[in-house]
């Protein structure tokens, strides 16, 4: 029996879904990659707020997702933020609402955490050793330091393109 699990990646510029199978025949497979751009990052207020507007983009496309997801029968869907939900100063209320409209539980990554995916994409699938990645969305710059294939040091920037 095959288990479908769906990431949502809510991002600054844009938000993806992937749906992955999963068997103990064949292992992790990839269904479904799709994103569209929501540009987040330019509904926060200069007082770093989520305007209306902003959480509105973030719902329509929360809610197309979930229907696709449904309709590629996952059981599970795990969505998580970056920089543009983080930053907003009204991100709890945002988390709230979005629990309250579409029964869907955002988590948000720490800045260190989202440095961290980043050396660790470059270190598995890569042959580099010792390096700089730097890793610039929409709203945060991500730098790490790794040598040997062992993160030394990271660190989250709070802007991006």
């Amino acid at each position: 029996m095959e288990e479908r699990i769906g990431l949502i990646d809510i991002g600054s510029n844009t938000i993806r879904l992937v749906i992955f199978g999963f068997t103990t025949e064949t292992g992790l497979n990839e269904i479904l990659n799709i994103k569209t751009p929501a540009r987040l990052s330019q509904y926060l207020t200069e007082d770093t707020k989520m305007n209306d507007e902003g959480i509105e983009v973030l719902k329509e496309a929360l809610r197309s997702f979930k229907k696709v997801a449904d309709k590629f029968d996952v059981q599970e869907l795990h969505p998580i933020a970056t920089a543009a939900i983080r930053q907003s100063k009204n991100r709890d209320d945002i988390i709230k609402q979005i629990k309250k409209d579409l029964n869907i539980e955002i988590q948000i990554v720490p800045e260190k955490d989202e440095a961290f995916y980043g050396y660790y994409a470059i270190s598995h699938t890569t042959d580099i050793e010792n390096g700089i990645s730097v890793d610039i969305g929409g709203g945060s710059t991500e730098v790490t330091l790794f040598k040997d294939k062992k993160l030394k040091e990271a660190h989250s920037f709070p802007f991006g393109v």
